[in-house]
């Protein structure tokens, strides 16, 4: 049984994710204890390899943590939540990475010691704790969303992409914060050189659909679906995937469709197609497939097998109802 109220709490911190590295005065660990110390919630307060993320989640157990609050990048938070699903810890975020989509989602705020206090404030009330429904592919569940395509080839380019930025001097020192958007924008167009042209069935609900597409990307996460600007075309919760397929081979349309993106017009574009379901499968010619989880690049054997694990984590949401999904929902109205 979930505790209600929280008075020790594993905080994992990924010393590599933007806010941190970007840091110049490197006392983040110290403000973050002392936030919770402020609400009388004891903070291990600690900096996470995520291959370690199991072993630090049982050490945390045994020293009496009832919650784990990471901050870090997507991928990080994929890492550990995976580590926590199934477990009785609550799960609770810190906006410590590039976008903070799902720490967004969960009404945690921007401003760093802003979020330390709602969140102390919240664990030691027991106030907003409840579980989430999750997205889950071949076993994995993820947070964000999952593409095939397009976004595995971007994402693996703008690594790459990233190093080069940040080997130039001035493009460091004046770029500073905006190093990974300028390695994304430059990705994306490399990509297009080469855009990926998949032949996929997709099973939606027992529904058969046969696609020619560059892009496909599954997701359920609201608050993404309002910065994109696709809400009215999706099923704002949490229990439903909602599927989202590029139908063109296009160039010129796949760029049209980006900046659709970007300026939240995605749903009036005729070759945008949403898909909302409760179970997907994604059967390609190939064994393998590269899929994107969170921002992290993985091939998988196919089919590709997407569902809803209910109540999959049990999370904090400072100030707000414990159940994230429709209340998002309301707020992106």
């Amino acid at each position: 049984m979930v505790p209600t109220k929280t008075t020790r709490v594993l905080v994992l911190l990924n010393a590599k994710s933007g806010t941190l590295a970007n840091s110049d005065a490197g006392d983040e660990a110290k403000r973050i204890a002392d936030g919770f110390a402020a609400h009388g919630v004891t903070a291990d307060v600690k900096f996470l390899n995520p291959a370690e993320a199991a072993r630090e989640l049982e050490a945390g157990r045994r020293a009496g943590c009832t919650a784990v609050v990471v901050g870090g990048g997507d991928g990080t938070i994929h890492t550990v939540a995976n580590a926590v699903a199934g477990t009785e810890m609550i799960f609770g975020v810190l906006p410590l990475g590039t976008h903070n989509h799902f720490a967004k989602e969960l009404g945690v705020s921007d401003d760093l010691p802003a979020a330390v206090d709602a969140l102390g404030r919240a664990l030691a009330a027991g106030d907003g704790v409840g579980p989430i429904d999750v997205a889950e592919l071949n076993g994995q569940l993820f947070l964000n969303f999952s593409g095939v395509g397009l976004h595995p080839r971007v994402v693996e380019d703008r690594e790459g992409e990233h190093e080069r930025i940040k080997r130039v001097p001035l493009a460091r020192t004046l770029l500073r914060k905006f190093t990974k958007p300028l390695a994304l924008l430059v990705a994306f167009i490399r990509a297009l050189g080469s855009l990926p042209i998949l032949r996929l069935v997709v099973e939606a609900d027992g529904r058969r659909l046969s696609r020619i597409t560059p892009s496909l990307v599954v997701g359920n996460n609201v608050h993404q679906m309002a910065v994109f600007g696709i809400g009215e075309v999706s099923v704002l919760r949490r229990d439903v995937l909602n599927v989202y397929i590029a139908r063109t081979t296009s160039v010129p349309q796949v760029i049209r469709l980006a900046l659709a993106a970007a300026f939240k017009r995605l749903s009036a574009n005729r070759h945008f197609e949403s898909v909302p379901c409760q179970t997907l499968t994604i059967r390609y010619r190939r064994p393998t497939l590269k899929v994107t989880m969170d921002g992290e690049v993985m091939r998988l054997r196919t089919p590709l097998e997407y569902r809803i694990r209910k109540a999959a984590l049990t999370v904090v949401r400072p100030g707000g109802p414990a159940t994230v999904g429709d209340a998002a929902a309301a707020a992106a109205e």
